[in-house]
């Protein structure tokens, strides 16, 4: 996922999402409701997801707002 210069990648594995920023170590995603996730290591850091199988997206809250988008 992409916004602006800032690159995240998005995974799967274990029952549990992953979400790590290039240069930066993994941190597992903590689901919460309605497609939200909190950071593992900040719960004030959060992730929505766009609904669907295949989210198109997200939005990372944190210090404002950022939209992410699906890059394959």
């Amino acid at each position: 996922m992409v916004a602006g210069d800032l690159e995240l990648t998005v995974s799967y594995r274990d029952g549990a999402i992953f979400i790590q920023a290039t240069g930066q170590p993994e941190a597992k995603a903590q689901p919460q409701a309605n497609g939200e996730y909190r950071a593992s290591f900040d719960p004030a850091v959060r992730f929505v997801f766009q609904p669907g199988d295949t989210s198109p997206g997200f939005t990372l809250h944190q210090a404002g707002e950022m939209a992410f988008e699906r890059i394959e």
